[in-house]
């Protein structure tokens, strides 16, 4: 069920298109309860868990956010190749 209501966020994420090219989306802040705060996304109001301080300053319940998500490229492939680094001193043969 929870895929299926991810799949349902996902479309309605591609079908509106942010100032910068980004996905957006609306989300409500439905409560903020002991420093976490439960968004409502999309149309279908999927709720996703956030810790408070992730919250734009002044943001309280009934606010409506303004929500995009971006592939960042450059700090994708340069884990990438941190991670093959790592990997490859992990495999390496022990000098004798």
């Amino acid at each position: 069920r929870r895929q299926r209501r991810c799949g349902v966020l996902l479309r309605q994420l591609r079908q509106r298109r942010g100032a910068e090219g980004g996905e957006l989306m609306r989300a409500v802040i439905d409560r903020i309860t002991e420093g976490r705060a439960l968004l409502l996304c999309g149309d279908d109001e999927i709720p996703v868990e956030l810790p408070r301080e992730l919250l734009p300053p002044g943001a309280a319940e009934g606010d409506i956010l303004a929500v995009s998500l971006q592939i960042d490229r450059q700090a994708t492939a340069e884990q990438r190749k941190k991670i093959e680094r790592l990997l490859g001193r992990l495999t390496e043969e022990p000098e004798q």
